[in-house]
This record gives C-alpha cells, structure tokens and sequence, in this order.
C-alpha cells in the first residue's frame, strides 16, 4: 500500500516524515514571503497562510525546501539556455525560485545551476500521474 518515491521526492518524504514524527505543524497552500535575518544569521521566515501573515522563528536554522525554478522561464533562461521557448515542466506549479532568490538576498551562495537532473517523461492523461 506504499508508493515508491526517489530523488528530490524521498527527500522531502525523509524531512514530512521526521516534522510529523516532531509534531511540528504542517500547512499546505503557504507561501514562503521573506527571510528574517539577525545579525547575518537567518532567524525566521514570513510565511502567508489562509490569507494571513505569520513570522516564524528558528532556534537553529532554516531549511529552503521548496523545489527548484522549473516554472520560472526568466531563471530558466538565465542558468539553463536563452534560447529556450515556454517549455512545459512535470515540476510543481510552485517551483518558481522564490526560496533560492529570498536565500540569495539573505547572503546565500549558489552554484552549479546549471545543472539539471533531467529525464524522460511522459505528460499525464487527465486524472492521471505522469510516467517516467
């Protein structure tokens, strides 16, 4: 009754998994707003939820969890080809580079985003999963 998940997926089963088991609260439909930094440490996070705004604070870190920049052409673009067309992405809607942006304003380094974990993939019939 299980259902067989890898790569960027596992991951975030792994971090879903050890929150639930913490009894840290999950909310769904949030976006990630700002990062709250004090004295060159990021300290907390401005999530809106339900129409709401809330400041989260960490005791000892944040974790940027929040998929990659597959629906973003303009990051697209700039680390993977200008010459790139409004492609389709299987990715999730949300994958906008909004966390790595909001990290790189708190001082966060990137590299290597030029590279991709690609394969092939088959777009979904309608009410179904895609194929891999």
């Amino acid at each position: 009754g299980r259902r067989y998940a890898a790569g960027g997926q596992a991951l975030a089963a792994g971090l879903f998994a050890g929150a639930i088991r913490a009894g840290i609260p999950i909310w769904l439909d949030t976006s990630l707003t700002e990062l709250v930094t004090e004295g060159g440490r990021v300290t907390g996070a401005v999530v809106e939820h339900g129409g709401n705004r809330f400041v989260v604070t960490a005791r000892r870190g944040v974790v940027l969890a929040a998929g990659g920049f597959d629906h973003d052409m303009e990051m697209r673009r700039k680390f993977h080809s200008d010459s790139l067309g409004s492609n389709l992405s299987l990715g999730a809607e949300s994958n906008t580079g909004d966390a790595i942006r909001l990290g790189q304003d708190a001082g966060a380094d990137i590299a290597l985003m030029d590279q991709s974990w690609w394969f092939p993939a088959v777009a979904p019939l309608p009410g179904a999963a895609p194929a891999v």
